[in-house]
């Protein structure tokens, strides 16, 4: 190899910062907690679409009992102990937590047979026929590596072209264990067993460190953070500089070089950007050189599939702790019937106790609207009305506020909850697609990306805690060598003549 070196005095182009994130969601400001505290003097800026750091944890306002005014949840909410990522970020950033209500019993309507029924076991327990039938679940995770690509087992190919739906009928599970799959899929993971993958779905099982019980119970033995999960969001962007409402459209690398282009006209040039954003959402960006084609369909294919509705009912009292009741509500309309009869405009309903750490009582759930365009004061009316005839209380019909929250393809800038893959859409070569930097500068975080407990909070502090060490392994590699680091740099910054010819 001959290298022709033709020295002129040139400016060297200078990024304005290391490392651009993309994204001030949890993730993204993890990721860049993660390489100050590293690395104090590295130059990070993190840009984000919307008007908040937060993502999809976002606390909101309401009026609560004794006029004063507290935050609740409308995202992301809860953690678990075995969740380590998290829980110690929160501890090192004097974050406190406190453990979810779950004394009492808990309500169920489910049909055929429509009779409430009340059961005095505590959420999170489960019965000798849904233990069983969780083992063989989580057997099936025995001997099988997601890390690595999922080629050459027949087992990664039946799984991906089948439901979950098919795949527990497949097995006969007791409709005990199914309904409490389907719950964990619409309330975590904004999907149905109609439409996610078993595939994708062992693969989250995995990330969990193969713990369905711990999935299906985390929220009545999980903990919540005290002022509302978006907590730790404002309390990481507190020494981190953060561009709010710079939306990122297009992403160029030239010369060593990215530049990230915002709606709002703004140019950002650094070393290198961390994509903390959700999958479908960082499809819409153009990026240059362009990502991959598989890559690309990856991503458009990683996306909310649910359009669950969170809310929150605050009241003067927690009634239903008086009747000793968790507040763990679980309903479900019967198709057969037809909730037209009812008058009732949704067809799934789960609660849960929301109380705040300051002891205001309030009632948190999900719901999945059943006609389309209903207002939402008939929503409104339908939830606390299936609240009251479950709970027994005409207290649930009146409270002192009540807010919610759509998390579906309407929502700009996530378009819904965390993204899932359908059947047929996870690639051999999941992993690395999904994960590996690309194009030596871009580098991945964001829940869906995390190896632990994707689609969870945890998912989220992981992910961006890996993209930050790739990002300083690479640099420290990079740095480490002098001539490669020379041979990073194009040949125009110094009018370098590079060819090759072998020699004879």
């Amino acid at each position: 190899m001959l290298i022709l070196l033709s020295y002129r005095t040139y400016a060297l182009p200078t990024p304005e910062y290391d490392v651009t994130v993309v994204g001030a969601g949890i993730s993204g400001l993890a990721a860049a907690y993660e390489l100050k505290k590293k690395q104090p003097d590295i130059r990070v800026v993190v840009l984000e679409a919307r008007d908040r750091v937060g993502g999809r944890t976002y606390s909101v306002n309401m009026r609560a009992a004794n006029q004063i005014i507290e935050r609740f949840d409308l995202g992301g909410q809860w953690l678990h102990s075995s969740q380590w990522q998290i829980v110690n970020l929160l501890a090192e950033l004097g974050v406190p937590t406190f453990p979810q209500y779950a004394a009492g019993s808990r309500v169920t309507q489910f049909p055929p047979s429509n009779k409430i029924t009340q059961i005095d076991s505590r959420p999170g327990t489960f019965t000798q026929i849904q233990q069983s039938d969780i083992q063989r679940i989580e057997a099936l995770l025995a001997d099988v590596d997601f890390e690595g690509a999922l080629t050459n087992d027949a087992r990664y190919d039946l799984w991906n072209r089948t439901t979950v739906s098919a795949a527990m009928n497949n097995m006969n599970l007791s409709q005990e264990t199914v309904d409490s799959i389907d719950g964990l899929l619409a309330s975590h993971f904004d999907s149905s067993s109609q439409d996610m993958s078993m595939l994708f779905f062992l693969m989250a099982l995995k990330s969990t460190g193969m713990r369905l019980t711990v999935m299906l119970s985390a929220v009545p033995n999980g903990r919540r953070i005290a002022g509302g999960s978006q907590t730790l969001a404002d309390r990481l962007s507190n020494s981190i500089d953060v561009r709010l409402e710079q939306e990122a459209v297009r992403v160029a690398i030239e010369s060593n070089i990215v530049t990230v282009t915002t709606r709002q006209g703004r140019q950002f040039t650094s070393k290198k950007v961390i994509m903390a954003i959700p999958p479908v959402i960082a499809s819409e960006i153009i990026f240059s050189p362009p990502l991959p084609q598989e890559k690309m369909a990856l991503l458009r294919d990683l996306r909310p599939r649910g359009d669950d509705i969170k809310f929150v009912a605050t009241y003067q009292s927690a009634f239903w702790r008086a009747a000793n009741m968790t507040g763990n509500v679980q309903y479900r309309a019967d198709d057969k019937r037809g909730i037209q009869a009812n008058y009732e405009p949704i067809s799934d309903v789960v609660t849960f106790d929301t109380t705040s750490a300051f002891n205001s009582p309030a009632l948190v759930g999900y719901y999945i609207p059943s006609r389309e365009y209903e207002p939402e004061e008939a929503r409104k009316r339908a939830v606390l009305n299936i609240m009251a005839r479950l709970l027994g209380n005409d207290m649930a019909r009146n409270p002192i506020d009540y807010r919610e929250m759509r998390w579906d393809s309407s929502v700009p800038f996530n378009k819904g909850g965390a993204g899932t893959l359908g059947t047929g859409q996870v690639p051999h070569n999941y992993a690395a697609l999904l994960r590996a930097p690309s194009n030596g500068h871009i580098f991945w975080a964001g829940t869906e990306t995390a190896t632990e407990w994707t689609s969870y909070m945890n998912g989220a502090v992981q992910a961006g805690q890996r993209a930050a060490a790739e990002v300083l392994q690479q640099s420290q590699t990079v740095n480490a060598d002098p001539i490669k680091a020379l041979l990073t740099l194009p040949c125009s910054l110094f009018g370098l003549l590079c060819s090759t010819s072998n020699a004879s």
